[in-house]
């Protein structure tokens, strides 16, 4: 019997790079409701610009404006992943039982043809 190789589910890969910004964008907003609370001067993110006006790190002015639109767009991909990483799993699944089915059955063909050629001889 010949081994085959298992396919890559490309799902898995949109997973974990979709799972990673999520992950980001969820530490990033707790890092920000921290700050909310506890005040600006706590983590010691705010530095003076050069013209005295406080300046926020990028990553809290791009959550502050597209947060919650970023974090919605990555829970739908999240949510899609994780039903295509399920489905092409059970078709892969299927398709490896009937490539096995089919062999085993021309398995048993064979033993079966050498079997009557061994009592016809």
């Amino acid at each position: 019997m010949v081994q085959r190789r298992r396919r890559t589910n490309l799902f898995y890969v949109l997973l974990i790079v979709t799972g990673l910004a999520f992950a980001i964008t969820a530490c990033g907003f707790g890092v920000m409701t921290f700050r909310g609370l506890q005040g600006p001067e706590s983590l010691g993110s705010l530095t003076e610009a050069p013209t005295g006006q406080r300046m926020n790190h990028p990553l809290f002015e791009f959550l502050d404006k597209y947060g919650t639109r970023t974090m919605l767009i990555e829970l739908a991909v999240l949510a899609l992943a994780t039903v295509g990483c399920i489905v092409t799993d059970a078709r892969y699944e299927r398709l490896a039982a009937a490539v096995g089915k089919d062999e085993r059955q021309a398995d048993g063909e064979a033993k079966q043809d050498d079997s009557i050629a061994s009592v016809e001889s």
